[in-house]
């Protein structure tokens, strides 16, 4: 999910619920998402009219449009001030994520907010609602060496996408974080990517 569609998307503490180990490679000690938002009711109702909104704004070319300006914006001060500006934007941590053009093969760089799982680094394939997946998953798809830098820290990483039982607790917890990417998810007509970032093994 781009930085920019993280202004809308955050929402409130989660409620604790039993605590359970999620499947596959993060299944470690983690405490399982919160299944529900403590005061739910009328609040509830007018947060999923807006996230709504808001998946259906951004699937449309002008919403795109406007999300490229400013992620252009985003990654020229998070560049330009290394890392001091723009790490996070409305309380969601910001990384750049640097994939090789899949046509082009030149470096191509994008401002996305994450969650750090487990020591890994786990990004939403969102598009804001678009039909077609962003140009930065398909460039890691056929590519999965990428550059990742998080303020002023920058390493190579590896990045591969969530399946199966690691796929819906990731899933679960981001919707829990990122409620609007429900939304999304419904606009796109597809399922949406979650792409896990791990260190590269030194050569």
């Amino acid at each position: 999910m781009s930085s920019a569609r993280a202004m809308r998307s955050t929402g409130g503490g989660i409620g604790a619920s039993r605590v359970e180990r999620p499947p596959g490679r993060l299944g470690r000690g983690l405490p399982a998402p919160g299944r529900s938002l403590p005061g739910r009711g009328h609040a509830d109702g007018m947060w999923a009219s807006a996230s709504t909104c808001t998946a259906r704004w951004h699937g449309t070319a002008a919403g795109q449009a406007l999300l490229r300006a400013a992620g252009l914006c985003h990654r020229a001060l998070y560049r330009a001030s290394g890392g001091r500006l723009g790490r996070t934007l409305a309380g969601a941590p910001v990384l750049l994520l640097t994939t090789t053009g899949r046509r082009t093969g030149r470096p191509r760089t994008h401002p996305l907010c994450y969650l750090e799982l487990a020591g890994r680094l786990v990004m939403v394939a969102s598009a804001g609602g678009a039909p077609r997946h962003p140009a930065w998953y398909l460039n890691l798809r056929r590519d999965p060496r990428v550059t990742v830098q998080r303020g002023p820290v920058i390493q190579a990483m590896v990045a591969r996408s969530a399946t199966g039982a690691e796929r819906a607790w990731l899933w679960e917890r981001v919707v829990a974080r990122y409620p609007v990417c429900a939304e999304y998810r419904r606009a796109a007509g597809r399922e949406i990517p979650l792409v896990v970032l791990e260190r590269a093994m030194p050569a």
